[in-house]
């Protein structure tokens, strides 16, 4: 089966983009491809994002990846969701174990807030 896929769209607005001096700060849902498997080092995190009527998002951006990142389940589901700096991917463990490379993924609601350094 082929590896899951993760789509990220900005929350609408007042509610999905935020700015500070220095930072631009992002809130949104991450759905993950239904039928994907797990990859081994978690599913690819490329930040391409769509808004909430569907269109490409295109943020003011210094780093073209976050600064921080967290994901968290909205439906109160029983998995943890990390961000792998490294492989820039999305991490899933349940019970303080990450799934294991072909796993099958299960739905879930997924909320994201993201800070990226915000360009001039």
């Amino acid at each position: 089966m082929a590896e899951a896929t993760l789509t990220l769209t900005v929350n609408a607005e007042p509610q999905g983009v935020d700015n500070t001096q220095r930072h631009q700060v992002l809130f949104g849902t991450a759905a993950l491809s239904a039928g994907g498997d797990y990859a081994t080092n978690g599913i690819p995190c490329a930040f391409s994002f769509l808004n909430a009527s569907g269109k490409t998002f295109l943020p003011s951006f210094l780093t073209p990846t976050p600064v921080w990142a967290v994901f968290q389940s909205l439906a109160g589901g029983t998995y943890q969701y990390l961000y792998d700096t490294v492989h820039q991917t999305l991490r899933i463990y349940q019970a303080g174990v990450e799934l294991a490379s072909g796993a099958a993924i299960t739905a879930d609601t997924i909320g994201f807030r993201f800070e990226f350094l915000r360009g001039e």
